[in-house]
């Protein structure tokens, strides 16, 4: 195997604050299989870490981050805020961030590079204020204003300064902010960090990222963390060849695709269980005095705020029609 800088986490419960392994993060199928197995391995090159919400990608992705020395090249500390002249190596820790990092060790070669950077979607907003905020920064990251720009072009900003050296990248959903051509120039730049001697490792949603040759690929669900040998064997990238081979199919396409999956029976299973439990809520308020009233504010054509909560109707408001008067007239 390649020497590589980041060479395997360990799992080293901290002895003041034993972890409970009852709660989360620690019941993350993914999670739960690093602690059996006393940590894991980190392959050299590029490594991407897939699967569905809430399979733990940007829990381990922030978790090896926080742990990993970051150093940088800083050249001096501002007086007045401390933090150094050039943050270099990406955002702070956030207090929203799981305890697993607590918990974690770092084994590194002894001639491993202290230069990195976390590129975190999430958080990119609120450093590149700070770094437009403090002129002693500006130099690092080419004298122009990071805020002054789009979304993309931002990250695209990011990638240009502060991934030119030889270390350990983290990135947790890069693909957010970035065009299709612009996914292919950061498919095109990991592949230069790795054939420079860089480790990087990303969680992605994005099959276009995957595709990089030579990545190890790791698809983290319900059986934990499972290595995939080939790109095609990934379920994302099924599910998208699924959706793209017929869009007017979606649904029978996508609910064979779930199906015929192992790893996505048991969310079958859930999901079948929770539409049933909201027919039959449905049918309930359909059948009280005010129906009438309800099914005009669920056939309205008044827009949803939100795509992914339920409309109002559901939960017994009315926003589409007025709520009728429950007082009697003489």
């Amino acid at each position: 195997m390649k020497p590589r800088h980041l060479e395997r986490v360990d799992w080293a419960p901290n002895g003041t604050h034993p972890p409970d392994t009852a709660a989360w993060p620690f019941t993350i199928p993914a999670v739960a299989q690093l602690i059996a197995r006393g940590g894991i391995e980190i392959a050299p090159g590029v490594t991407f870490l897939v699967g569905e919400n809430g399979s733990g990608k940007s829990t381990l992705v922030e978790a090896l981050a926080a742990i990993y020395p970051r150093k940088g090249h800083e050249t001096g500390v501002d007086p007045v805020t401390g933090r150094p002249f050039a943050r270099v190596a990406g955002p702070d820790s956030s207090h929203e961030d799981s305890e697993l990092r607590y918990h974690l060790r770092a084994r590194r070669h002894r001639m491993a590079s202290p230069a990195g950077f976390f590129l975190r979607a999430e958080s990119m907003h609120g450093l590149l204020s700070d770094v437009d905020a403090n002129p002693g920064e500006a130099r690092a990251w080419g004298g122009q204003k990071m805020q002054a720009r789009s979304h993309g072009e931002s990250f695209l900003a990011v990638l240009r300064h502060r991934f030119d050296e030889v270390g350990v990248y983290f990135l947790d959903e890069p693909e957010a902010a970035l065009s299709f051509h612009s996914c292919l120039g950061l498919v095109s730049l990991l592949d230069t960090m790795r054939r420079e001697g860089s480790q990087v490792i990303v969680a992605t949603h994005s099959p276009l990222l995957v595709s990089l040759p030579d990545a190890t690929l790791l698809q983290l669900g319900d059986e934990g963390i499972t290595k995939v040998e080939s790109y095609d064997d990934l379920a994302l990238v099924k599910d998208w060849r699924a959706f793209l081979s017929g869009p007017g199919r979606t649904c029978g396409t996508w609910s064979r695709s779930r199906r015929e999956h192992p790893s996505r029976r048991r969310w079958s299973s859930a999901r079948r269980a929770q539409v049933t439990a909201l027919l039959r809520a449905v049918v309930a308020v359909a059948r009280t005095k005010r129906r009438r009233y309800l099914w005009c504010a669920w056939w309205s054509d008044a827009p949803r705020a939100d795509p992914f909560r339920p409309p109002d109707a559901w939960r017994g408001g009315l926003t589409a029609r007025k709520r009728p008067s429950t007082t009697r007239r003489p």
